[in-house]
């Protein structure tokens, strides 16, 4: 009996922004702790894409790690994360919640790079990005459509009806339980992942509780309920990323009210705010 070869989930190369190092997000990071950071920063995205794919669990030996391997200390590894979550470059919310490294931009990337493969898994629960972002039909959990991604946004299907597993993971003792649902179409196929969430008066309040942030939360949801959370022109991704800069706009601004400062964010803070 022959058995089957595992799915790769990790990438063997992945594409590199020619202007890495002028995104305003890598220039905070540099700025604040060195230029010695591109080489952590590296090795973190590597890492990523190599491994999961996606993403990279956040262990107590991993500073050490990388450490070794960039000749830095453990803790200038540990800044240079920090700041890294303090800018956007990685998302906070996910390191908070799952101890993992990731953002909506590296899983963009990662869906890219293998938009071609038989198989590709997404867990849900790590999802940033909508599934039909850009307009595009991708399968979180296990994309068995070959996918095709164009300016058009149209879907090459096999012939004949597809199946697509929609696959849920649960976290138990360190090890992941999988059930499997099986639905059936003829047609182009659209799955959503999780979505956009605003929060409540009550959760923002807690949060910046949490935080030790100084701004006003109903100014915060005035603002934001008036221009439909978005920043920029694109959807929110993460409110817990804006409230984060919401505040660094707060303490810089002085002699302004709460509102006039949150009102007053100049394009390169929202930028920052942006997904990476």
């Amino acid at each position: 009996m022959q058995v089957a070869r595992p799915l790769k989930q990790g990438l063997d190369y992945y594409p590199m922004d020619v202007g890495f190092l002028r995104d305003i997000k890598v220039r905070r990071i540099i700025k604040s702790c060195g230029a010695s950071s591109i080489a952590v920063l590296i090795w973190l995205l590597n890492s990523c894409y190599q491994d999961e794919g996606y993403y990279l669990r956040w262990t107590k030996d991993l500073p050490f790690i990388v450490a070794e391997d960039t000749d830095v200390t453990e803790g200038h590894v540990q800044e240079v994360v920090k700041k890294a979550l303090q800018v956007g470059f990685f998302d906070e919310s996910m390191k908070d919640n799952y101890e993992i490294l990731t953002s909506a931009g590296i899983q963009k990337r990662f869906l890219a790079v293998t938009s071609r493969r038989k198989s590709v898994f997404l867990r849900r629960d790590f999802a940033l990005i909508s599934i039909n972002d850009d307009n595009n039909s991708v399968n979180v959990c296990n994309n068995s459509i070959n996918v095709y991604r164009s300016t058009q946004s149209k879907v090459k299907e096999s012939k004949g009806k597809e199946s697509i597993r929609d696959m849920s993971h649960d976290v138990i003792d360190g090890s992941v339980s999988t059930t499997t649902k099986t639905t059936t179409t003829k047609d182009n196929l659209s799955i959503s992942s999780k979505k956009f969430r605003k929060p409540t008066l009550d959760e923002l309040i807690a949060y910046i509780k949490e935080k030790g942030y100084v701004f006003d939360p109903e100014a915060f949801m005035s603002y934001y309920d008036a221009n439909g959370w978005r920043v920029g022109r694109n959807p929110m991704k993460s409110w817990k990323a804006a409230c984060a800069y919401w505040n660094k706009n707060e303490k810089s601004v002085k002699g302004k009210k709460a509102t006039q400062g949150s009102q007053s964010l100049s394009r390169e803070d929202l930028d920052i705010i942006k997904d990476f």
